[in-house]
């Protein structure tokens, strides 16, 4: 199979009409990338005033008012509802913390008759060729009475870099629905920093 044609650089000149209507779609493009950006930090300052409004303000007002609950009627097109406060949990060990603080939450835990919250994830990759040995040691472990989970993973990027690779270099397309994939073309806008 061969090369796709996009990829065979085209030696045709672009008329004048042409240029102006990619200029007016790429400018179209520019603008809708913008307006996404701003509906984005919009959103997120909404939540997070939204955050405020349901974990610091409505319950400290709440509160003070000696009160748990409350009803409020429809208005123009807000529709009727109630708001209640009461107890909310959350807690975490972030992956992004460094070791220390995680085996210090570990030893809490452990220290608190909690430690059997923690589960121990053990991770061993295994190259395609040690499929066998993969397959040897979870049977081994099973045995011993560990829950063993054998998977199989490509990580996207690697599997993009191998397609990538197959159809510039080989000049061959894969079958692109075996490894849900897509070959095409995109526009890429960058702003230009003045």
């Amino acid at each position: 199979m061969t090369a796709p044609s996009f990829l065979k650089p085209s030696t045709r000149p672009a008329n004048d009409d042409r240029l102006i209507a990619i200029r007016n779609k790429a400018r179209e493009a520019a603008q809708t990338e913008l307006q996404v950006k701003n509906l984005e930090e919009s959103l997120s300052e909404a939540k997070r005033t939204l955050q405020e409004y349901y974990t610091k303000t409505l319950p400290d007002m709440m509160d003070e008012a000696q009160i748990s609950s409350l009803s409020l009627d429809a208005k123009g097109n807000m529709p009727a509802f109630d708001i209640t406060v009461g107890p909310y949990y959350k807690a975490s060990i972030p992956e992004a913390w460094g070791d220390e603080q995680k085996e210090a939450a570990f030893k809490y835990l452990e220290q608190h008759k909690a430690g059997d919250l923690i589960k121990h994830i053990i991770i061993i990759e295994f190259d395609i060729d040690d499929h066998v040995k993969a397959k040897k040691l979870a049977t081994e472990l099973r045995k011993r009475k560990f829950d063993v989970s054998v998977k199989k993973t490509v990580h996207w990027g690697t599997l993009t870099s191998w397609l990538k690779y197959q159809v510039e270099k080989v000049k061959r397309v894969p079958d692109l629905s075996v490894i849900n994939a897509t070959v095409g073309r995109v526009a890429k806008l960058k702003e230009i920093k003045r």
